[in-house]
C-alpha cells in the first residue's frame, strides 16, 4: 500500500476532474468529533508518537499498529463530547475478543484479544464549544500490556473512566516510549 497525493485528481475515460484526493478527505473526514473519524486520529497519534506515521493505516488487521519490534498495539478512543447530542452517560472503552483474519486461514475460529499492548486514548474536553481534536493536550492516553487490560476487564467487555482515573495516564510527549517499554 502506498499514500496517495493529495494533489492528485480523480481522473476516468474524460480525463481529470476537479476534485483532487484531498478534496474527498475533506468531504468524508472533516469531523473529527465523529466517533468513527476520531478513532482514526487517534490511531494516528499514537502512529505519530512510534514513529509510524509514513506507513498507511491497514483497517483489516486484528489489530491498528505493529510497532518496529512487532508489537502488536490496539488503540481504543472515547470522548465526553459527541458529534451528536445524546444524555450524560459517561465515556467507556470497549474492549472484547474478536476474530482475526489472515491472508492464510481466513478468519480465525476462535475469538481473542489480538494485540500485545492497549492503548486507551480519552479526548477529555467536557464543553462542546472548546471541543478540538487536533489539541494534543485534550487527549489523555493509558498505555497496558494484554495481561494487564484482561486484569483492569475483570470479565467485563469495557472500561469505565472511573476505573481509569485510579492510573496515571501518560503523557503524549512520553507515548511512544511507554508503549516501547511496556
Amino acid at each position: 500500500m502506498t499514500f496517495i497525493d493529495p494533489s492528485k485528481h480523480f481522473y476516468g475515460h474524460d480525463g481529470p476532474l476537479l476534485q483532487r484526493a484531498v478534496d474527498f478527505w475533506k468531504w468524508a473526514y472533516s469531523d473529527l468529533v465523529q466517533n468513527i473519524t476520531r478513532g482514526i486520529v487517534a490511531e494516528y497519534l499514537v502512529a505519530c508518537s512510534l514513529g509510524l506515521d509514513k506507513i498507511p493505516r491497514q483497517p483489516w488487521e486484528s489489530f491498528d499498529l505493529k510497532t518496529k519490534n512487532g508489537k502488536k498495539i490496539e488503540i481504543k478512543s472515547a470522548a465526553y463530547v459527541q458529534a451528536w447530542t445524546y444524555g450524560n452517560a459517561p465515556p467507556k472503552f470497549v474492549i472484547s475478543p474478536k476474530k482475526a483474519w489472515t491472508q492464510t486461514e481466513g478468519l480465525t475460529k476462535e475469538s481473542a484479544l489480538n494485540a500485545d499492548e492497549y492503548v486507551l486514548c480519552l479526548h477529555n474536553e467536557k464543553e462542546r464549544g472548546k471541543v478540538d481534536p487536533m489539541n494534543i493536550d485534550q487527549w489523555r492516553f493509558w498505555v497496558f500490556s494484554k495481561e494487564e487490560i484482561i486484569k483492569l476487564l475483570n470479565g467485563r467487555k469495557s472500561i469505565s473512566i472511573k476505573k481509569l482515573e485510579q492510573v496515571k495516564p501518560v503523557d503524549f510527549s512520553d507515548l511512544g516510549k511507554a508503549i516501547q517499554n511496556e
